[in-house]
């Protein structure tokens, strides 16, 4: 495959993220508050934790240092996540690298070492780790199945123009 198409199809997956990002915007404007009510979060603060775990998931940097970006400690970091995300930062930051990771799998032909880094881990073997972990497969096998359903898809659309 071409460096022009990798570079086309990791720009798809950035755009993943952006959409990940909004999508997140969402969630948090709409978190109702334990008796129904919802929350009203200060745009400065939301703006601040949206750029910081945007950075988390790009970067490997430490919480500590996503809750400074936010001008917050790290246990009201935290707690304010589990408030208006659910569950911890570290958890969405895995999910959503491995969510990047599997786009990319799907769309660029890239080296898994590659792809690890991209996602910030520099131990292949603990990346391939947590992807099975969240996939129940290994990014190799994973990118032969999304491969093989294209191909079906394929033949199934050529079949179809044929029967025409």
């Amino acid at each position: 495959m071409g460096e022009i198409d990798v570079e086309a199809r990791l720009s798809d997956a950035s755009d993943d993220l952006d959409f990940w990002t909004k999508d997140m915007e969402i969630t948090i404007r709409l978190t109702p508050r334990g008796d129904g009510r919802y929350k009203s979060i200060d745009r400065r603060e939301e703006e601040r934790f949206y750029a910081a775990l945007q950075y988390g998931i790009v970067n490997d940097v430490p919480m500590s240092e996503l809750a400074s970006r936010c001008c917050l400690s790290l246990s009201t970091f935290k707690r304010r996540f589990k408030q208006w995300v659910g569950g911890s930062p570290r958890e969405w930051i895995v999910a959503k690298r491995m969510e990047v990771a599997s786009e990319v799998l799907s769309k660029a032909d890239i080296t898994i070492s590659s792809l690890a880094k991209m996602c910030c881990y520099n131990n292949t073997s603990h990346f391939i780790e947590i992807f099975k972990r969240h996939y129940g497969t290994t990014p190799h096998t994973f990118r032969q199945q999304m491969a093989s359903q294209k191909m079906v898809l394929q033949r199934s659309s050529y079949d179809a123009v044929q029967k025409l």
